[in-house]
């Protein structure tokens, strides 16, 4: 290692969001209350980590609804189900819904668009937040859109109506948008993504431009930790996307004299003072 001075910087904002806390505060009172198991839908939150650890507590995870046993208690995720999903559940089981606010918010919006309206939808392929939004919508008449490319694709429409899922990127969305409302003049937006999300993004972008390495967070399968990994790499700077200090190895820090820590909002405090204590023992000095 150099013997110069090296330098880590927290990013101002990362880690747990509200809708994580309070969908985690939920499955411990459901634990609580009813005791184990706790059926989950899927993942709670996208994080291996906080997934074992809620098995450990007495979850049990179910990759559809129909795996889930008559009379169990069945947890909803931060990202939400389909009304149909729904509606099989608490004919069944007792529910408790931890959907997150703005995902909420997002269903709702879509439910409003109108039959004879057209949607297009911002998100990322077969995220089940996209698809449980999608079981909102009441016109056939759907378009997916998950980058600027599939713009062109999309067919001539007479009412449209964009809504955009809550952990895609302010700059794609701002791009998406742009290129939208020039194809159809009577467009209305939507944009879904939540106040959390945007803040985290904003702040990576603060540290990819005093940073020449920057470290984020969370597991491979999170979309807003790799959404974060993507801005940062955008804007011309190396990014590795890490389940924990086990994952960094020299070649991620090799000729790194200031390296920025980020996590996604799924990603437990544990795991960001972990990393924090791994790179001082390395030789970095908290900035």
């Amino acid at each position: 290692m150099s013997s110069s001075v090296k330098k880590y910087i927290m990013s101002e904002v990362c880690g747990f969001c509200r809708g994580v806390r309070n969908a985690i505060a939920l499955f411990d009172e459901a634990v609580k209350r009813y005791g184990k198991p706790v059926y989950i839908l899927h993942e709670l939150v996208h994080n291996s980590f906080v997934t074992d650890s809620m098995r450990a507590r007495g979850a049990v995870f179910a990759d559809k609804s129909g795996d889930i046993p008559d009379g169990a208690v069945a947890m909803i995720g931060a990202h939400g189900v389909s009304p149909e999903v729904e509606s099989d559940l608490r004919s069944r089981c007792t529910v408790i819904d931890s959907t997150c606010p703005r995902v909420k918010a997002l269903q709702k919006s879509a439910r409003s668009v109108g039959i004879d309206q057209e949607l297009i939808l911002l998100c990322k392929k077969n995220h089940p937040e996209a698809l449980g939004v999608l079981g909102y919508v009441k016109t056939p008449k759907v378009y997916p859109v998950h980058s600027l490319s599939d713009i062109d694709a999309l067919p001539d429409m007479k009412s449209p109506v964009l809504l955009t899922q809550t952990t895609v990127s302010s700059e794609l969305s701002a791009a998406v948008n742009e290129a939208v409302s020039k194809r159809f003049a009577n467009l209305k937006i939507s944009s879904g993504i939540c106040n959390s999300s945007i803040a985290r993004q904003e702040a990576v972008k603060r540290l990819a431009s005093v940073c020449d390495r920057v470290l984020v967070i969370g597991s491979q399968h999170s979309s807003n930790a790799v959404e974060l990994k993507n801005i940062v790499q955008s804007h011309g700077v190396s990014a590795y996307l890490i389940d924990s200090s086990k994952s960094i190895c020299d070649d991620m820090l090799e000729g790194a004299s200031c390296v920025g820590v980020t996590a996604g909002a799924s990603t437990p405090d544990e795991l960001i003072d972990d990393v924090r204590t791994f790179l001082e023992e390395y030789g970095y000095c908290g900035d």
